[in-house]
C-alpha cells in the first residue's frame, strides 16, 4: 500500500473516530442528564451515573489518542466493546429499578425499545470510521446479546411465547415472529453498512492508485500537454499517428560511463535522479515533452501533442538553461572535490509522425521519423565540434532572434548521405 493511500485512510479514519466520539459524549450528556432526573430509584441513579462517568472517560481519552496512528485501531475497537458493553449492562439496571425478576418476568428484557434504538444507533455509528470490520462486530454483537436476551427470557417461566401481536404490545405475552424480524432487519442493516463501508474504502483505493497512475504519467510531459492528454478524446489514442513538425532535443553527459565505473550503484542512481530532474524540470518549464530516458541521455521534444509558432525557441530556451544548471551543478560538485561534467545537447526541427504506439492495454506516446535521428547525430556532433549545444540550420534559422549562433562548419552524420550545417549556440 502506498505511502499516500495510508496517509489518506489514515486521516479518514481519524476523521470518522472523531465524529463518533463526538456522538458518545452527546450521549454521554444526556445520559447523564436523564440519570438524574429520571431513575425510578436512587441505586438506579448512582449506577447509572457511574457507567456514564466511565463511559465519559474512555470517550475523552479517545480524542487524545486517536491523534496518535498507532493508536487509531485502539481506540475504534475499544470503543466498539465500551458500546456493547454499554447496551448490555443497561437493560439489566433498568430491570432491577423496576423490581427485578420478584417483580416482573423476563419479558421485559424483551420488550425494551430503547434497547432497540441503542443498538441501531451504535451499528450505525461504528460504519463511519472507514473500517468494515467496526460496523460487522459491532452488529454481531449486538444480534448475539439479543438472541442471549432471548434465550434467558426463556428460562422465565412466567415468559409466554405467543403469536399474537396484540398481547405482545398490550399484555405479558412475547411474539417470537415480531423479535426475530427485529433481529433480522438489525442484521441485514448491519450488512447493508458492513458492505457499503467496504465499497466506500475500497473506492478510495481505486482513487488513489487511479491518482497515482495519473502522477506517475504527468512526470513524462509538461503540465499543459498532460492537460491536454488527460482532458483528450478517445480518437486521440487510437489514432494511428499524424505528421507534424517538432522541435527534439537530445541532450547527453559526457565520460559519464567511465565515472560510473568507479562509483557505487547507489551512487550512481542518486547522481541521475538528481541530474535528471534537473532537467527535466527546465523542459517541463519551457512546455516541453519528456520523450524517454536513455541511460543518461534525455530526449525531449517540444511541439507534442500539438504543435505551437514558438516550439523551437522554448526548445532553444531550454537548452540555455539546462547548460546554466549544469554549471551551478558543476560549482557544487568542485566544492566537495569531484570532476565537473560535460554535456552535449543537439537540437534540429523537422517532420515527425507523432502517435500512441504499442498495444490497448500499453501504450506510449512518442515520436518517430528522421528528424529524431538527425536530432541524436547532431548530440554526438558536440564532441567532434568540442562545444556542448549545437543546432541544426532549421533551428538557427527559427531561433535567430532569441538567441545567438555561430557557425560551426559542415559535419557527417551518421545515416546520412550529404554533410550537414551545424551551428554552436552560444
Amino acid at each position: 500500500m502506498s505511502e499516500t493511500l495510508d496517509r489518506l485512510l489514515e486521516t479518514r479514519e481519524r476523521r470518522g473516530l472523531r465524529f463518533i466520539l463526538t456522538f458518545r459524549s452527546v450521549f454521554v450528556f444526556f445520559g447523564l442528564i436523564l440519570a438524574f432526573f429520571t431513575p425510578a430509584t436512587r441505586w438506579e441513579m448512582f449506577v447509572t451515573i457511574g457507567l456514564f462517568s466511565s463511559f465519559a472517560i474512555c470517550t475523552l481519552s479517545g480524542f487524545y489518542l486517536v491523534r496518535r496512528p498507532s493508536l487509531m485501531s485502539v481506540v475504534g475497537w475499544a470503543g466498539v466493546a465500551i458500546d456493547l458493553v454499554m447496551i448490555a449492562v443497561l437493560p439489566f439496571v433498568w430491570l432491577n429499578s423496576v423490581g427485578g425478576g420478584a417483580v416482573v418476568s423476563r419479558a421485559y428484557l424483551l420488550k425494551l425499545d430503547t434497547l432497540t434504538t441503542m443498538s441501531y444507533s451504535i451499528i450505525v455509528m461504528n460504519s463511519v470510521a472507514s473500517r468494515p470490520a467496526y460496523p460487522a462486530a459491532t452488529t454481531i454483537g449486538a444480534v448475539a446479546y439479543h438472541l442471549f436476551l432471548f434465550y434467558y427470557a426463556g428460562l422465565d417461566s412466567r415468559v409466554v411465547f405467543e403469536e399474537n401481536y396484540v398481547a405482545h404490545m398490550l399484555g405479558d405475552r412475547v411474539h417470537p415472529g415480531l423479535l426475530t424480524t427485529n433481529l433480522l432487519v438489525m442484521a441485514g442493516v448491519g450488512a447493508c453498512l458492513t458492505f457499503f463501508t467496504h465499497v466506500s474504502r475500497q473506492t478510495l483505493f481505486e482513487a488513489i492508485h487511479r491518482e497515482k497512475a495519473a502522477l506517475q504519467i504527468s512526470r513524462y510531459f509538461s503540465p499543459s500537454v498532460y492537460n491536454h492528454i488527460a482532458q483528450a478524446e478517445d480518437s486521440f489514442f487510437t489514432s494511428s499517428g499524424r505528421l507534424q513538425e517538432v522541435t527534439v532535443l537530445f541532450s547527453d553527459l559526457r565520460g559519464f560511463t567511465a565515472m560510473s565505473e568507479k562509483m557505487p550503484a547507489a551512487d550512481v542512481i542518486r547522481f541521475l535522479r538528481e541530474y535528471h530532474e534537473t532537467m527535466v524540470q527546465i523542459i517541463f518549464k519551457h512546455n516541453g515533452t519528456l520523450d524517454k530516458f536513455i541511460g543518461d541521455a534525455i530526449m525531449a521534444t517540444f511541439g507534442t501533442p500539438d504543435t505551437a509558432p514558438d516550439d523551437t525557441n522554448r526548445a532553444v530556451a531550454a537548452a540555455l538553461e539546462m547548460r546554466g544548471a549544469l554549471t551551478q551543478m558543476n560549482a557544487n560538485r568542485e566544492s566537495k572535490g569531484l570532476l565537473p561534467l560535460r554535456q552535449g545537447i543537439g537540437i534540429h526541427t523537422g517532420q515527425v509522425i507523432a502517435g500512441n504506439i504499442g498495444t490497448a492495454e500499453r501504450l506510449e506516446y512518442t515520436v518517430i521519423g528522421d528528424t529524431v535521428n538527425v536530432a541524436s547525430r547532431v548530440e554526438s556532433a558536440t564532441k567532434e565540434a568540442k562545444t556542448d549545444i549545437l543546432v541544426t540550420q532549421s533551428v538557427a534559422d527559427r531561433a535567430s532572434a532569441l538567441a545567438q549562433f555561430e557557425d560551426a562548419g559542415f559535419f557527417d552524420l551518421k545515416g546520412k548521405a550529404e554533410k550537414i550545417r551545424l551551428f554552436r549556440l552560444l
